[in-house]
């Protein structure tokens, strides 16, 4: 039988990459390269010990995970790991990091064919 979801989520990757995409450069330490992602964003909610809820919104960056091990070598992002995405004549530089308690990266998908990090504005290049 056919997996069809399978499928389907391939598919639906693979128009992402072809018409959504841009392309960033990924560093990790001495690794750096260049990769095609999609941007999104996540909204993280924390509550202190008041049970003050503060917001966080996190621009995220999906790419697949099979060109993430090619360019960077490591089989999953790690925080502190910098995304640069140049917009408009200008190179903004991007930290992997979530709020405490929660993980900087997850698996897009079911089979794992795509990562999607959560980032927070690091400055300009």
């Amino acid at each position: 039988m056919t997996d069809l979801l399978g499928a389907g989520e391939t598919w639906l990757s693979q128009k992402l990459n072809d018409d959504a995409a841009i392309t960033v450069t990924l560093t990790l330490g001495a690794a750096s390269g260049s990769i095609e992602a999609t941007i999104g964003e996540t909204t993280f909610r924390t509550y202190d010990e008041r049970k003050a809820v503060t917001s966080y919104q996190s621009r995220d960056y999906e790419f697949s995970a099979a060109d993430f091990v090619d360019i960077i070598g490591a089989v999953t992002p790690t925080e502190g790991m910098l995304v640069a995405e140049t917009d408009g004549g200008v190179t903004y530089q991007y930290a992997v990091g979530a709020p405490k308690g929660t993980r900087c990266w997850e698996y897009v998908g079911t089979k794992r064919e795509r990562i999607k990090v959560h980032t927070r504005l690091y400055g300009k290049a």
